[in-house]
C-alpha cells in the first residue's frame, strides 16, 4: 500500500549466523533513518536467524540502502528486498 507522502511499504528478509547483536543492529539502521518499523518477525534455528522486517512511508531509494547496509552486517548472509 502506497504511502500520501510518496513512500511505500518495504519488507526486508534478512538471515544470519545466530548473533546477540544482530536483531539491536538491524532496528538500528531504521533509527539512523528516523523511520518506525511496523512489523518484526523473528525465527531462530539452531545456527541461523531468519528476521522479517517490514517499514512503511519509505521511498525504494532510501529502502534500497537500507538493504545494502544490511549486507554489510557482519553476521548476515542473505537480505532480499520486496517493495509495494
Amino acid at each position: 500500500m502506497a504511502d500520501p507522502d510518496g513512500g511505500g511499504t518495504a519488507t526486508f528478509v534478512v538471515t544470519a549466523a545466530r548473533c546477540p547483536q544482530l536483531l539491536c543492529r538491524l532496528v538500528g539502521l531504521f533509527a539512523q533513518q528516523d523511520r518506525l518499523v511496523h512489523s518484526l518477525r523473528v525465527d531462530t534455528l539452531p545456527r541461523s536467524v531468519r528476521a522479517s522486517i517490514t517499514v512503511t512511508g519509505i521511498d525504494r531509494d532510501r529502502a534500497e540502502i537500507i538493504r545494502h547496509k544490511m549486507g554489510a552486517i557482519v553476521s548476515v548472509r542473505t537480505v532480499r528486498l520486496r517493495f509495494a
